[in-house]
């Protein structure tokens, strides 16, 4: 028996917009009251941003200079760089970008599990926990301008896949598994030591997914 019929009424639809612009303004307040306060010029922050600048210069990771990371995040900085110049402005862009899209995903999955108002307040504490923490003096953990930029693209990588994995349901369905693969390839390359770990994690949970239930959609 269906509750509901026929398109949304204005009640439902202000229910469904309420909590992601609650999380949004908490996004936006915490970016106006951080602003420029990210990261330190002496504390590892611009690791990433000078192999970037080397990459601009001719050489070559692991080669040239010394990087301890994959190769996705200097590459990917240069392209930013030479498309838009070498600013620090351009680190905050993709730092907020970043930030922004993790935190979709990370609603998006929470939704296959609960409601509307548990999502968007696991989103909310990722902002304020995670995204926008100040736990050091020099501020180099937050994901604006974050002591590695490896790191967050991995976040981010990690989190597509997850999503896409509890999409999947844990099941091989084609779609799904390509574009999983493709998440956790660029995780490798972001991290490669940490996503050695993840994929052993997910090739577990796939194995106990294949057994049970399909997970429940609360969407």
């Amino acid at each position: 028996m269906k509750l509901f019929s026929g398109p949304p009424g204005p009640a439902r639809r202000w229910a469904a917009f309420l909590p992601l612009a609650a999380a949004g303004a908490c996004f936006l307040y915490l970016l106006a009251a951080t602003w420029l306060k990210w990261g330190d010029v002496v504390v590892d922050t611009f690791r990433d941003a000078w192999a970037a600048t080397r990459l601009l210069e001719g050489q070559t990771p692991y080669r040239d200079f010394f990087y301890e990371y994959g190769f996705f995040t200097p590459y990917f900085l240069a392209a930013l760089f030479r498309a838009f110049g070498v600013r620090l402005s351009v680190l905050v862009s993709c730092g907020i970008g970043m930030t922004a899209a993790l935190a979709l995903l990370l609603y998006r999955s929470a939704r296959f599990m609960t409601g509307r108002v548990p999502a968007t307040l696991a989103v909310i504490t990722f902002f304020f926990v995670c995204a926008f923490s100040h736990y050091f003096y020099p501020n180099i953990f937050t994901f604006i301008l974050p002591y590695s930029f490896a790191t967050t693209f991995f976040l981010l990588f990690l989190a597509a896949a997850l999503y896409l994995f509890i999409a999947a349901g844990g099941a091989a369905q084609r779609p799904f598994i390509a574009w999983w693969a493709l998440a956790m390839a660029l995780a490798f390359c972001a991290r490669p030591d940490m996503a050695v770990v993840a994929w052993a994690a997910f090739l577990a949970a796939g194995l106990v997914a294949s057994r049970g239930a399909p997970p429940r959609s609360y969407r």
